[in-house]
């Protein structure tokens, strides 16, 4: 008798394979979340006056749409990875 996937239902697999997308999902949002933490350390110069330790400096002045642009950056910066991976992993990747 052959398998339906009709009548077969939700297999192991097919959950462990959604869990494991999902996960990525999470992972990229909580990237995206820890670049924000340390935004008001970095923008806002909490120590009044930025100074320099070593050669670069404590702060950066900068405000929420700048801020705001950087962080975009870095998800523009995974969609391109993304898009220009896969022809780069076809043509070098591995050969079966």
């Amino acid at each position: 008798m052959p398998l339906d996937s009709r009548t077969l239902g939700v297999t192991k697999y097919q959950c462990f394979c959604a869990m494991m997308a999902a996960l990525g999902s999470v992972n990229f949002g909580w990237n995206i979340g820890v670049i924000n933490v340390p935004g008001d350390v970095i923008s806002n110069c909490v120590t009044g006056e930025k100074h320099f330790n070593g050669p670069f400096p404590s702060c950066i002045p900068t405000d929420s749409t700048v801020w705001g642009i950087a962080v975009g950056c870095f998800a523009l910066g995974a969609l391109i990875g993304t898009i220009a991976g896969n022809p780069i992993s076809d043509k070098y990747g591995r050969k079966f």
